[in-house]
């Protein structure tokens, strides 16, 4: 008996907040316009003053102070406003995505008609038609990392890539968050964390001003270029940017590796302190004696010394814009974590690791806008003459002497945080799922289990036991396009988001210690060598090898051996069958090779048959996708070739003449 689905949130709330945020800022954006206009009459007011009381001879130093007074004071009043406007926006656009994804999640459409969507997507407001590109970019985003996550794993059960569950989990908006999301999906957390994750992910999502909060500091915006790695590396390196190190070098090493920067450093800083003295030194003295050679002698020496220094500057400089992005958000962590009380332990012991984060990474951003400021056009002789560029390299080497290594701790907290954040956002927009429960006994055991891709309007969902006083073992067979392989992916799937901590597909699910393999997308390779059949013996072997931990093993196989023969693949699934049992593993195994099923016969109370079938609708083919009891009784493949006009054996007719609608309930 299958229980009821549960359904995902309702699209027209995030729809009516997206646009609700999106009048406001249109509103603001008004008020920018009037008092950039005021700002204008300002001057205009203030020049014809001027002139005025000039021509009549009553000038006072008044007409220019008050109206210069004024139009300071309008100038500090637009620039709040517009951030305001900005913050206002990026909030639109956090409920604008989050509706996307629930329109998905509940037609597989982006919105449908009637909803406040169709108003937005017929024009809304600039600033709605300019989250497109951002949209890409954060598309983007989301590729590169699915391309450093890529494993085993991730390839069987669809995690990564477009479309995959990394995708759907959400907006992550650092990429230390996204890797630690991706570091999630592939890494199954011990049972006793679990239970702190789903608390932390329980209390924020309850709280979505926080979501609100960050995106209204601009922290969502997506930026293609940063590097979380690069943050590292650069932390770990001993002196200049790019110097090869691998950001090994730990908390402890810090004393050993300081001084001999240090020496050099200061002999470098008292040799630019000259070489500015003299260069002014010699400015005054062309200015007010009219002898130029001692500055020109200055300058040369300094313009030398200046050219062997400003590859560093510039390497350095050219770093820290693509950690600009990356240390902007997690200092924006950094400030809300530390202004919040929080409940949950997890998010607790967060907080107190980026207690610090906020002064030291603001000290940085300073250092770095500093550092920019050389490329001022108006400013640049001076800072020429300063050496302003290498003394502001020198303090952000200084910087990452001091914090090294508490920076390293603040990237991976604040990612723990954001990918926490993205959990809780998933949360909120799919309130049916549930978390799972944790026990001692093997096995596996859901009822309502869906595929968390699938859109609500096209998904069926099943009952699954694994062991746990049932049988340990599902061989399922069934007639093409019936649902074997979205079964084992959505076991998989589900199994993921479990021991991540986040919330299951399913009305209820139970788990207990259990690790995953899975052996379901296999493909041969011409450039490797490696043919199809060799390719699923590799997939069966580390399969095996997940299963050779400490935890029982939960296996997915799908058409497993069909590169033998029948004889072979019996018997080499029965010899692999008896070693699971001997492992105490517990999964399913599909199939087309009928024999297959007499390995419930010869293992009775270990290996159960269930199977999908097809129906006939008005002579077409039809799905419900339902798992039952016993062996198919007759496949398809068959008729599915006499309805394509193939060359197919005469025999027995089926009853249905067409193929099914595409998107009339297929899985996928």
């Amino acid at each position: 008996m299958t229980a009821p689905s549960p359904s995902p949130a309702d699209t027209n709330e995030f729809w009516s907040r997206a646009q609700e945020r999106l009048t406001e800022a249109s509103g603001l954006l008004a008020r920018v316009r009037r008092v950039s206009a005021a700002r204008l009459a300002v001057v205009l007011v203030a020049l014809a003053l001027a002139l005025g009381a000039g021509e009549v001879g009553f000038w006072s130093g008044w007409w220019v102070v008050v109206p210069c007074a004024f139009f300071v004071w309008l100038a500090f009043v637009h620039e709040r406003l517009l951030n305001r406007a900005r913050g206002v926006h990026h909030i639109a656009q956090l409920y604008h995505r989050a509706a996307l994804r629930v329109d998905r999640d509940t037609e597989g459409e982006p919105g449908s008609p009637g909803t406040p969507a169709a108003a937005i997507r017929r024009g809304g407001t600039p600033a709605h038609r300019n989250t497109v590109d951002e949209d890409h970019r954060l598309a983007d985003r989301r590729h590169r990392i699915s391309e450093l996550a890529d494993s085993h794993l991730g390839d069987h059960l669809d995690l990564f890539g477009s479309g995959g569950l990394f995708e759907r989990l959400a907006d992550w908006r650092t990429d230390t968050g996204g890797e630690t999301l991706a570091e999630w999906l592939l890494q199954p957390a011990a049972p006793e964390g679990l239970a702190a994750r789903q608390a932390a992910i329980r209390e924020l999502a309850s709280r979505i001003e926080i979501q609100e909060t960050l995106a209204a500091t601009g922290c969502l915006e997506p930026w293609p270029n940063t590097r979380s790695s690069v943050v590292l590396d650069w932390l770990g390196s001993d002196g200049g940017a790019g110097d090869g190190t691998d950001g090994s070098a730990s908390a402890e090493e810090e004393p050993a590796t300081a001084p001999p920067t240090r020496r050099p450093e200061m002999l470098f800083g008292a040799l630019a302190v000259l070489l500015s003295a003299a260069m002014l030194g010699g400015l005054l003295r062309w200015m007010m004696a009219g002898e130029a050679s001692f500055f020109l002698a200055a300058v040369s020496l300094s313009a030398a010394w200046g050219l062997w220094l400003r590859s560093q500057v510039r390497e350095e400089e050219a770093v820290l814009r693509l950690m600009e992005s990356e240390i902007a958000g997690i200092r924006q962590i950094a400030i809300l974590v530390a202004s919040e009380g929080f409940e949950s332990p997890f998010l607790a012991e967060l907080r107190e690791r980026l207690t610090r984060a906020d002064a030291a990474l603001r000290k940085l951003e300073r250092l770095q806008v500093r550092l920019a400021a050389r490329r001022n056009l108006l400013f640049a002789p001076v800072a020429a003459m300063l050496f302003w560029g290498t003394h502001h390299r020198w303090a952000i080497d200084r910087w990452r002497r001091r914090y090294r290594g508490e920076a390293r701790e603040w990237v991976r907290a604040a990612g723990e945080f954001d990918a926490l954040l993205a959990l809780a956002q998933y949360c909120v927009e799919r309130p049916g799922h549930v978390f799972p429960e944790f026990d001692d006994i093997p096995g596996l055991e859901a009822r309502g289990l869906g595929h968390p891709l699938i859109p609500e309007a096209r998904l069926q969902r099943n009952d699954v036991r694994l062991g746990r006083g049932d049988a340990d073992v599902l061989i399922v067979t069934g007639s093409n396009m019936s649902g074997k392989s979205t079964l084992l992916r959505t076991i998989g799937v589900n199994f993921v988001l479990a021991r991540m901590g986040a919330p299951t597909a399913a009305t209820t699910f139970r788990l207990g210690p259990l690790a995953l393999g899975a052996s379901i997308a296999v493909h041969d390779s011409l450039q490797d060598g490696v043919s199809r059949f060799l390719a699923e013996l590799l997939a069966l072997k580390a399969v095996l090898n997940t299963g050779s931990g400490e935890e029982p093993l939960l296996f997915l196989l799908d058409e497993v051996l069909q590169g033998t023969n029948s004889d072979d693949r019996r018997a080499a699934a029965a010899a692999l069958l008896r070693e699971l049992g001997r492992r105490s593993a517990v999964g399913v195994m599909t199939t087309h090779d009928l024999s297959l099923t007499e390995l419930a016969h010869q293992l009775p109370g270990r290996v159960r048959n269930m199977h999908f079938t097809e129906r006939v609708v008005d002579g077409a083919m039809e799905f419900d996708y339902q798992l039952r009891d016993g062996v198919l009784a007759r496949g398809n493949a068959l008729d599915l070739m006499r309805i394509l006009n193939l060359p197919a054996p005469e025999g027995e007719v089926g009853e249905f003449t067409s193929l099914p609608a595409p998107g009339s309930g297929r899985e996928h």
